[in-house]
């Protein structure tokens, strides 16, 4: 099956797992893992969380992509809280962020970019938190954080 087909497949509902404590994404996320300039650090089943750094004049960034079945569009930023023993809330740089679709997998595909500093990007990349929840609007999508 391809990366495509499978994504389709998973994200329009059909044959969707739940994301729980036992449950494993299938096989082609982890080939989608390979295709994705970044690292996958959350799952749910309304989609994938990856997530890259980069710094830019001196100051660190944290690139977040969310492939989803969900269109997230907002004029007024987006929140990102990562929870476990201790808690880490970021806003994001860009006011209005909004999903592009991707016909072939059905799915759509959210960038963003939060400023960080470098105590912020160990504490993230430490895998601390348990889940990552992101805030827009009145709307929230929760993650279980990947170990």
């Amino acid at each position: 099956m391809g990366i495509l087909k499978g994504l389709s497949k998973v994200f329009s509902g059909k044959d969707k797992t739940e994301a729980n404590e036992d449950s494993e994404l299938p096989s082609f996320a982890e080939n989608l893992k390979l295709e994705v300039d970044g690292e996958r650090i959350a799952e749910s089943s309304d989609g994938l969380l990856y997530v890259n750094y980069q710094e830019l004049g001196g100051f660190e960034f944290m690139n977040l992509m969310i492939f989803s079945r969900i269109n997230i569009r907002t004029k007024s930023h987006c929140k990102i809280l990562f929870s476990g023993s201790s808690n880490l809330e970021l806003t994001s740089d860009e006011e209005e962020i909004e999903s592009d679709n991707s016909n072939p997998a059905k799915i759509w595909i959210t960038t963003m970019s939060f400023d960080i500093s470098k105590d912020q990007t160990k504490y993230i990349s430490s895998k601390v938190a348990d889940k990552i929840t992101l805030s827009y609007k009145k709307k929230t999508l929760v993650f279980k954080t990947v170990k």
